[in-house]
């Protein structure tokens, strides 16, 4: 439950992300009385299981304290037991099985309660749990112990660490000595990442696009003590309340930790990648390494949150694809000025800047969301040296006591968006309203229990409801004609299907590059840009399916309430049910848009 490990080793066992097959039970059935003695002895065991798991989750992590509590006292957690440490990549036969032992123990603990018992909120918490569980049981087995990695080109730790600490949050002197240890413990983590990598290349199950992670991380290694990253912590520490001869005295000591270990740390990743490339390292599909597509079933489910096999997901994006390429043809015939227009990247916004984007937004989406109440935010350029080629922004998890304001970082490079774009403006309804920024708010005023509320965090949910709005979001352009809105949405959700399909041609049909290209030029979209493609797809398998059949998920969900509730269908009703039980997989948002759906007919 590390969450330094699920954030950038997500294939190795600790993820914390929530599947499918275990939630597709009923609630409470009408004859249990959750008021009973019972009921209620159940429910408040339950309520102190979770509590120590939020506890030891907690404890055994210092980022997940860090990064989530202001005051982790508050939430019964001793801080004196959270070690200040990056963690250590125990790849040994013993760290192993106690990984697997310790899992299986959590399983046998949520086994032992009785479902029934529980109130509808607990479920959704149990059911989620449950399903963590069964998917890191699954991807415990030996046999893809060494299938995965750290090295994905677009999060993989080299590109993660480098915004960790340029956005790293120092609330008093305490939290900046322990800054200094964590960049001292950058390297050590480091190797013990980069060992287990080289057990993949002698297993024969290494799999890393080797002259990008190089070219990525020289950047990183070149720009040593002027790096981007030393200067926006040293501008953290000069916002300390703290005298000037302390901060130059702390300046320097993180200074020397960032030269004796952060930089070094990646100069071992291109030392490391570069005596790799005599190694077998398979350069397609994830179907091409033993047991690839069988991982890649459980890498769908963990990326995704639906309860559809893959076959029955390709039917649903086929499907979606198909509506939305017919919208996208019937506005060519009829409105060519929109067409043209939208084509030729004309339309325009009319915004020069990001903060009255946001200001507008903030004033707009209230009519169709649920009231959370006045968001501190700022919006903040990223810094040009840490920008990630691909993406335009995203948004920092704030605290859940926090008393700072919620921050979206934007790529300002040329290359990355232009302001005035339908793109930018769907780009900053995705990150911050009414997206993450706003998702985010609502959970931690709505959701009481704080373990689901931190750790309920299905991507496929996540990123998918990200996705539903920042299309939702055009819908309050009302100077950009009608039809130009649709194209952009219709067209991007299109485009989206077909990659969402690459993918899965990919990683589990074991698609070729020539396979790609013929799939694109079948479908309408450059076959110029297929190896482009391919290789992102090939080197981050699954990475936009979250975003993608996320999407897919939800608007299938909209189409249900609508075609169930007609005219009784409200947009606020609708966002308020898949929203209440927080990040969670599908089959649980269902439960509650059946249940918006019952109430409502």
């Amino acid at each position: 439950m590390k969450l330094l490990k699920y954030l950038l080793l997500a294939a190795l066992s600790v993820s914390l992300a929530f599947t499918q097959a275990g939630c597709q039970k009923q609630q409470t059935p009408p004859t249990v009385d959750l008021t009973s003695e019972e009921a209620i002895a159940e429910q408040k065991k339950f309520d102190e299981f979770i509590q120590s798991e939020l506890v030891a989750s907690a404890e055994s992590d210092y980022l997940t304290t860090h990064i989530y509590f202001e005051h982790p006292e508050n939430y019964g957690i001793d801080r004196s037991k959270v070690e200040v440490t990056l963690g250590y990549l125990e790849d040994d036969d013993a760290a192993y099985q106690e990984r697997v032992e310790e899992t299986q123990a959590t399983k046998a603990a949520l086994d032992s309660f009785n479902r029934d018992l529980l109130s509808d909120q607990q479920k959704d918490v149990y059911d989620n749990y449950l399903e963590t569980i069964e998917l890191d049981i699954a991807r415990n087995d030996e046999k893809f112990r060494y299938v995965g990695g750290g090295f994905d080109t677009m999060t993989g730790l080299h590109t993660q660490l480098p915004t960790l600490f340029a956005d790293y949050i120092l609330r008093d002197e305490q939290d900046l000595k322990d800054l200094i240890v964590l960049i001292n413990d950058v390297k050590p983590y480091m190797d013990s990442l980069l060992e287990y990598t080289k057990k993949q290349a002698e297993k024969g199950t290494l799999m890393i696009d080797l002259d990008t992670v190089i070219e990525d991380s020289k950047k990183t290694y070149n720009e040593g003590e002027n790096s981007a990253v030393l200067t926006s912590m040293f501008a953290t520490i000069d916002s300390l309340d703290l005298s000037d001869e302390l901060k130059n005295q702390y300046k320097a000591e993180l200074k020397t930790a960032f030269m004796d270990s952060f930089i070094p740390a990646y100069g071992a990743i291109i030392e490391t990648m570069e005596g790799l490339k005599d190694s077998k390292n398979n350069t397609q599909g994830l179907y091409y390494l033993e047991n690839g597509k069988a991982y890649y079933e459980l890498l769908f489910k963990d990326k995704t949150g639906t309860s559809r096999s893959i076959e029955d997901t390709q039917k649903l994006l086929d499907e979606l694809a198909y509506e939305m390429i017919t919208a996208a043809q019937k506005i060519a015939m009829t409105d060519r000025n929109a067409y043209e227009t939208w084509a030729y990247n004309e339309a325009d916004t009319g915004y020069t800047d990001f903060e009255s984007m946001l200001a507008d937004l903030n004033n707009w989406f209230k009519q169709d969301f649920p009231d959370v109440g006045d968001i501190d935010y700022e919006i903040k350029p990223l810094d040009p040296e840490l920008a990630v080629s691909g993406i335009a922004a995203y948004f920092n998890i704030p605290a859940i006591d926090g008393t700072t304001k919620k921050q979206i970082r934007v790529n300002t490079n040329k290359d990355a968006l232009v302001i005035g774009s339908l793109d930018t403006f769907s780009t900053v309804a995705h990150e911050g309203l009414p997206g993450h920024m706003y998702q985010t708010s609502y959970a931690y005023k709505n959701i009481p229990n704080v373990f689901h509320n931190l750790f309920a965090n299905n991507l496929g949910y996540t990123e998918g409801y990200a996705t539903y709005v920042e299309f939702y979001a055009l819908n309050y352009l009302s100077d950009v004609p009608e039809n130009i809105r649709t194209l952009q949405k219709v067209m991007s959700i299109y485009s989206n299907c077909l990659i969402a399909q690459l993918d899965i041609g990919i990683h589990y049909e074991g698609w070729s590059l020539d396979q790609v290209r013929q799939y694109m030029e079948d479908n309408g979209l450059n076959a110029a840009a297929a190896e482009v493609l391919y290789a992102q797809l090939q080197s981050n398998p699954g990475a936009f399916l979250s975003y993608y059949v996320g999407y897919a998920e939800l608007n299938e969900l909209e189409k249900e309430a609508k075609a169930a509730l007609g005219d009784k269908f409200t947009a606020m009703g609708f966002h308020q049910a898949i929203l209440e039980a927080g990040s969670v997989q599908f089959d649980i948002v269902k439960r509650h848009v059946n249940q918006y759906i019952e109430e409502n007919q």
